[in-house]
């Protein structure tokens, strides 16, 4: 994901460059790339990851020896802290979760109905204990309640196997290589979203017509497929269930409500609680405990 991400910058950057050689490469022609995605209305952040690819990448060529210098060393970075993005998130309020959670309960229903009645012609053939061909749609819910109840990024949610999960523990042992921050970490799970995990395998059986083994997804899509790497898709789904749950996406301080906010909800919800800032920093993964604090910023006068 974090690869790919790298080589879709990288080569956007040097298409718009020319293709050059390193010797003719200005620092002034990458600032006017920058400036110019700013100006188009992307954020300071995305401008400065623009140049830090490719700053990064002729730093590794200085480092082995492939060229004498990097034209970039000395540009620096576009002020990109909280009051230079463009949009800031915003977290979910107690109120706004338990109303998104049950449309996303009620939009599998629907969803489900819909496949069944309109999905492509099934034959279920029964063949020792599995069905096979079953016409299961594969329910959504149980992802949107792991991201609220964990924390855990889109990344690392979608990359979970069932072999990270020690249910009767109550656990989720996330590995360090599909973390975020490359450090493994542990996270509690409540006793409604182990049942629904239990649920879910069920239902990942039945749609893949076999037993699960150790390294099998957690999380799946409707169709029973693996979710992409980019967050499209599933963001077209959160869209919907906003819309069902009669949630805003925007407050009245022009905050955005994204997937990723999901994340900040979780923190949020950990300070309503009381927990302290160390051990939210634990369960989140984060580095460094400034992005912590600032996640506690979304409770406000609240």
């Amino acid at each position: 994901h974090h690869l790919k991400n790298v080589r879709l910058r990288l080569g956007y950057v040097v298409e718009l460059l020319g293709d050059p050689m390193v010797r003719d490469l200005r620092a002034i022609d990458v600032v006017e790339i920058r400036n110019k995605a700013v100006e188009a209305g992307k954020a300071p952040r995305t401008g400065n990851l623009l140049v830090d690819r490719l700053r990064s990448m002729l730093e590794w060529g200085v480092a082995n020896g492939l060229i004498q210098e990097n034209p970039l060393r000395h540009l620096k970075r576009l002020p990109d802290g909280g009051k230079h993005q463009r949009r800031r998130r915003r977290a979910l309020s107690e109120v706004e979760i338990e109303r998104f959670l049950r449309a996303a309960a009620e939009d599998d229903a629907h969803q489900f109905e819909r496949f069944r009645i309109y999905g492509r012609n099934w034959k279920s053939v029964q063949v020792g204990w599995r069905i096979v061909g079953h016409p299961t749609r594969v329910p959504q819910a149980p992802l949107w309640r792991f991201l609220l109840e964990t924390g855990c990024r889109y990344g690392e949610t979608t990359k979970l196997s069932w072999a990270d999960l020690a249910l009767y523990k109550r656990l989720v042992q996330l590995p360090e290589t599909i973390t975020k921050s490359g450090r493994g970490r542990t996270i509690p799970l409540l006793p409604e979203m182990v049942s629904q995990l239990n649920q879910l395998r069920s239902v990942h059986e039945r749609v893949l017509g076999r037993a699960l083994v150790s390294n099998d997804r957690v999380f799946l899509g409707p169709a029973g497929k693996p979710w992409p790497w980019h967050t499209a898709n599933l963001a077209k789904h959160f869209e919907r269930l906003l819309a069902k749950a009669g949630i805003e996406r925007d407050d009245d301080q022009g905050r955005r409500l994204d997937i990723h906010g999901l994340r900040h909800s979780f923190a949020t919800r950990l300070a309503r609680a009381g927990v302290g800032l160390v051990h939210t920093q634990r369960l989140m993964g984060h580095s460094d405990p400034r992005l912590t604090a600032s996640a506690y910023t979304h409770l406000g006068v609240e």
